[in-house]
């Protein structure tokens, strides 16, 4: 605006010129050719002039006033128009605002009259921000400028913005915030910082120097114990390296705050660093975004003064003002010499306006672009820094004007703005957190690259002002909200974003990771101009809760952070600092470390004397580590103290030849590694090498024998009946048993020999450098001997057994693997030998095993491939030899048609679980058929069905058989399921319970093979059975032996006793059918009457009866 005021005094002296040019005849031409430059130079001013006479009334305007009023050229077409009409006419317009039109123009001609200097904006009807300078004349009139600054409004705008955003991203982080400069001058900070250090808000401020701050928790002790001054020395000595650092500290309050400091580096120089103080009281929040705040940036300088220069069509300078000369530092004295164009180029070349020139070529240079002159705009800077805007238009008829601005000041303010803008983006991209800000139309406005990492975005996805939906969309697609229409998850999320609610929940990423994500809205003036979201990986904390659960417990939680000792010393080996920590690991004592100075040396040489180096020549001693610090290199070694303490050192030097020295007391870590070491290498509960030392030291003891031309015995060690011990007496008394075993085998070992235990009851032996298999015969006869001995735990004593198979190397195996696998099957074919002994392993048992594995295989194809039919056995009433049932037997028909008997498949049924859907297939088909039978008409007949012990065991089985009834429809009285006295017998309470359930159903229930087992009389009358089976070993020789005639009999007395029914199987004779009715025996079954028959023939027993009996139908 000075450049106009300048140009219309410019003028005004043109004015003057005329008056004088009255005077003087012969000068009026030269004047009045110089007002028509000057009025030239106006009209091509960027700015609005008006020049207002002692009358109130307009002489002088230019085309640019016209402009930015959009006034019409007639309004001021009048040598002299008063200014109250071009106020009334902008009135009438509402250029004012609203109100009365008189009242306003008396208003504006009120200040008119008071004849000052005034400087104002005005906003335009139209939006324009005008910027208007007036100044009163010698004359009584006044000049006035009018400038448009709607450009600086906007960019002025959009700074205050972006400033505002980032200011509200720092007040709304969860965390405690301090921002300190390389001063260590405190320049941002939040409120969380205050509580989470305890501080008075009035010790706060800006420029509050760090040492101040920290002397308010020192003295209350929360540095722990000594002289608060010092111990804020030391923190601040710290602070003053500008060294990342990452602790954890523990509050008198009791909460517990993660502290990681950063420093912030620009153009490769420390400017300062940001701490945060996040709580992670609950272990369920990690690292979160660090709050800064920063002051409002300022508003540019207003007022930029101009210079003005006109050259006419041959290059003369035939117009200046003083301000260009002032602005370009060129002489007046010259410049009134109107010199030529290349004369002012040549002057500012040869003072270093342009830098380091060839001048005559920037002459010519410059010359060849004024002689053909065009409307620019540009910048210039000068020799001592200042920076000119230069506008420049051509004149018609040649020439040119050219205004200079001085926007030195406005640079530096821009400039600042940008590197406070860029402070806080620092800022942001040094958290640990992912960040991003959305503003309330959910249009992204500021984020970080974490941000970015943790959605796992395309870079040319993430841009300023994309939308939300956008953004979530990428992983949408891919899956990661779910299997559904992606839209519908990413409409879903706009509308809960479109809530601005708090929000805090953890999500975990395809890649493993996972985050614990919080937002929350953005509040100013009670209204929400968006929300800011952080995003921070908590995938460590989890593993870790993850490895302590998986490990029972076995391990205490370790800290992440050790507080260490640090020691700083200067060139001369003289202890600048050092903290508490120091002085504590070390157990050095106040004396000690009160010397001024307190030398290395000093600190070697007592450590020597009271031992910590280990017997030694103590100035020997001092001489060598002295020579070794001398080399000033880094190191990091391990050292135990007398103590027992165990301190990882590490040193590094420093500039300047001084070095810090790192103390981290290791002893728990070294603890935890060697738990971990026996971990990894023992059985958790009995101490003994695990499956992973086992096959390692058998390698190894296997390589020994094969160099020495020894031999190994490895014995496979399984203890018989344990899981009767660990069911009837509880899991704990199971283990204390395995301890008392594994204490035993340990006692019959060699120190050479391995002793483990893989898993479960079993164990492995494996006896090293033997020249024998002799000495396997003793050893496994000593152990026998050992095991046969009672255990006594509290009030129980157990008598253990065990099936152990041995194989020798190398007769039975040249490797780990092939030795492992033979020793099993010796040890399998003990047990099934009767158990409680032991088996050298031969070929034959590998024929065996391998043909139980083939027989495997075939059974699951089988139950897969429909191979499995029923046969009926045929049940009748013993007094009238009628039929009253059958029971179901199954059979396995091979697809070359050959028939599997039940012996072969069953008990390896049992063994591998397939007995249950084999059953359950049984007891469906059986009742399937006896619904087809009365489907057709053919009775009333009832069905027996056999239960494995592993179906009894099954909770389940009352559904099955619910399920079975209820699909065939059938009464169910009609269905009878068969136990044998040993499965009822090995959990009797457990039984009494599922068959209890089962008679609920309203079925019957029967005890197979009775008298082979060992059930006892209480427990029998207990189950709520309705029929017990005589065996077959007692029926076949009933007539020639008379214990097996007496069991029958009181068999079928105690039955009839009890109210139940006898069935008498296996009756193959017609004498043993004729005894068994001498003792009133109710049902009979076998051979003699009919064998298994297929569904067909059972179908033609049915309607023709059996042999010696009557047709059913």
């Amino acid at each position: 605006m000075s450049v106009l005021v300048l140009a219309f005094l410019v003028f005004a002296l043109g004015l003057a010129a005329l008056v004088w040019g009255a005077c003087r005849r012969h000068e009026l031409r030269m004047l009045r050719a110089r007002n028509a430059q000057l009025e030239t130079v106006l009209n091509h001013l960027p700015a609005g002039v008006t020049l207002v006479n002692a009358a109130h009334e307009v002489t002088v305007y230019n085309a640019a006033l016209l402009k930015l009023l959009d006034l019409p050229a007639e309004q001021l077409a009048a040598e002299a128009t008063p200014l109250t009409d071009v106020i009334r006419h902008l009135a009438l317009r509402g250029e004012y605002g609203e109100g009365p039109v008189d009242a306003v123009v008396e208003q504006v001609m009120a200040r008119v009259h008071q004849r000052q200097a005034y400087r104002y904006e005005r906003t335009r009807p139209n939006g324009k921000v005008l910027e208007v300078h007036g100044a009163p004349l010698p004359d009584g009139g006044f000049v006035t400028i009018y400038a448009d600054a709607t450009g600086r409004h906007h960019a002025e705008a959009a700074l205050a913005r972006e400033s505002f955003d980032l200011q509200t991203i720092l007040d709304h982080l969860p965390q405690g915030i301090s921002v300190f400069d390389d001063q260590l001058q405190l320049r941002r900070w939040n409120s969380v910082f205050l509580d989470v250090l305890g501080l008075p808000r009035e010790s706060v401020f800006e420029g509050a120097r760090f040492e101040d701050l920290i002397m308010f928790p020192a003295l209350r002790g929360e540095y722990g114990p000594g002289d608060p001054a010092e111990l804020v020395r030391q923190r601040k000595a710290l602070a003053l390296q500008f060294q990342p650092h990452r602790v954890e500290r523990t509050r008198p309050n009791g909460r517990t705050h993660l502290v990681e400091g950063m420093p912030m580096v620009r153009e490769g120089r420390t400017v300062g660093f940001v701490a945060s103080y996040t709580d992670i009281s609950d272990r369920k929040r990690a690292e979160e975004v660090l709050q800064a705040k920063h002051d409002m940036l300022q508003t540019l300088v207003d007022n930029i003064p101009s210079g003005v220069t006109v050259f006419d069509a041959e290059l003369k300078m035939v117009l200046h003002n003083d301000e260009v000369l002032k602005l370009v530092g060129f002489p007046k004295a010259l410049a009134e010499t109107q010199p030529h164009f290349s004369e002012v180029i040549r002057y500012n070349a040869e003072h270093g306006e342009y830098g380091p020139v060839d001048v005559e070529a920037k002459v010519a240079e410059m010359v060849a672009l004024a002689s053909h002159p065009t409307r620019h705009v540009m910048e210039r800077t000068r020799a001592n820094g200042q920076v000119l805007l230069v506008r420049g238009a051509p004149l018609p008829g040649g020439g040119f004007v050219s205004v200079y601005s001085d926007v030195t000041e406005r640079r530096r303010m821009e400039n600042a703005l940008k590197r406070r803008s860029a402070y806080l983006q620092a800022i942001l991209d040094q958290l640990p957190q992912g960040i991003s800000v959305f503003d309330e139309h959910l249009h992204l406005k500021h984020w970080n690259d974490k941000f970015v990492q943790v959605l796992d975005l395309p870079d040319t996805a993430v841009y300023p002002e994309v939308s939300f939906e956008e953004l979530i969309r990428v992983p949408a697609q891919r899956g990661e909200y779910g299997p559904d229409d992606p839209e519908i998850y990413v409409r879903q999320r706009r509308e809960q974003a479109l809530r601005f609610e708090h929000h805090r929940f953890t999500r975990s990423r395809p890649n493993g990771r996972t985050h614990l994500v919080e937002g929350k809205p953005m509040v100013i003036d009670d209204a929400v101009v968006g929300f800011i979201t952080t995003y921070t990986d908590i995938t460590d904390h989890m593993q870790v809760e993850q490895e302590l659960r998986t490990r029972n417990e076995i391990f205490r939680t370790l800290i992440d952070n050790i507080p260490g000792g640090v020691s700083l010393f200067d060139g001369d080996f003289n202890l600048l600092a050092a903290n508490e920590k120091f002085r504590q690991l070390l157990d050095f004592p106040d004396w000690l470390m009160a010397q001024n100075p307190v030398t290395l040396e000093s600190l070697f040489r007592f450590n020597a004397k009271r031992g910590e180096y280990g017997p030694c020549d103590v100035e020997e001693k001092v001489q060598a580590l002295m020579e070794r610090a001398a080399w000033r290199e880094p190191h990091l070694f391990e050292r135990t103290r007398p103590n027992g303490t165990v301190l990882e050192i590490r040193g590094l030097p420093l500039p300047g030849e001084g070095f810090v020295t790192i103390y981290t007391d290791v002893t728990e870590h070294k603890r935890a590694m060697e738990a971990v070491e026996r971990l990894a290498h023992q059985d958790a509960l009995t101490g003994l090498d695990n499956r992973y030392t086992l096959e390692s030291r058998l390698d190894q003891s296997i390589a020994d024998a094969r160099r020495n031309g020894k031999k190994l015995a490895l014995m496979f060690i399984d203890m018989d009946n344990f899981k009767a011990i660990n069911d009837s007496l509880g899991h704990a008394v199971g283990d204390d048993f395995l301890i008392a075993i594994a204490r035993r085998l340990r006692d019959n070992a060699r120190e050479s020999d391995i002793v483990a235990r893989p898993g479960g009851d079993e164990f492995v032996l494996a006896i090293t450098n033997i020249q024998a298999v002799s000495a396997a015969v003793r050893v496994v006869t000593d152990l026998f001997e050992s095991l046969a001995e009672p255990v006594t735990l509290g009030a129980q004593q157990i008598t253990p057994s065990a099936s152990v198979g041995i194989a020798i190397f190398p007769e039975d195996g040249e490797d780990r693997v092939t030795l492992m696998k033979h020793a099993d099957i010796a040890m399998y074919s003990a047990k099934n030998a009767g158990r409680d002994g032991y088996r050298f392993f031969d070929a034959a048992m590998t024929e065996a095993a391998d043909e139980r594995l083939r027989l495997e295989a075939d059974l699951r194809r089988a139950l897969k491939g429909d191979e499995f039919v029923l046969h009926y056995q045929p049940k009748v009433e013993a007094a009238t030899r009628r039929l009253v049932g059958f029971e179901a037997l199954i059979r396995w028909r091979q697809p070359d048609g050959t028939l599997v008997p039940p012996g072969r498949f069953i008990p390896l049924a049992e063994e591998t679980g397939l007995i249950g859907p084999i059953g359950e297939w049984a007891m469906n088909t059986a009742c399937q058929t006896l619904r087809r039978w009365h489907d057709a008409g053919l009775c009333k007949l009832g069905m027996s069905v056999n239960l494995s012990a592993r179906q009894l065991r099954n909770p389940a089985l009352p559904l099955q058989v619910q399920r079975a009834l209820a699909n065939s429809d059938i009464p169910p009285d009609r269905l009878e399921l068969e136990i044998t006295e040993s499965v009822a017998m090995e959990d009797p309470a457990r039984t009494v319970d599922i068959l209890t359930a089962l008679k609920a159903l309203g079925i019957g229930l029967s005890i197979d093979d009775f008298g082979t087992g060992y059930s006892s009389l209480a427990y029998l009358k207990l189950l709520p059975i309705d029929c017990l089976k005589l065996d077959r070993a007692f029926v076949t020789d009933i007539e020639t032996d008379p214990n097996d005639a007496a069991i029958c009999a009181a068999t079928i007395g105690l039955a009839h006793t009890l109210g139940l029914t006898v069935v008498a199987e296996g009756v193959e004779t017609v004498a043993q059918a004729r005894y068994l009715d001498g003792l009133d025996c109710d049902l009979m079954q076998g051979y003699y009457f009919s064998r298994p028959l297929a569904e067909a023939d059972a179908r033609e027993v049915i309607i023709h009866g059996l042999g010696g009996g009557e047709p059913v139908i």
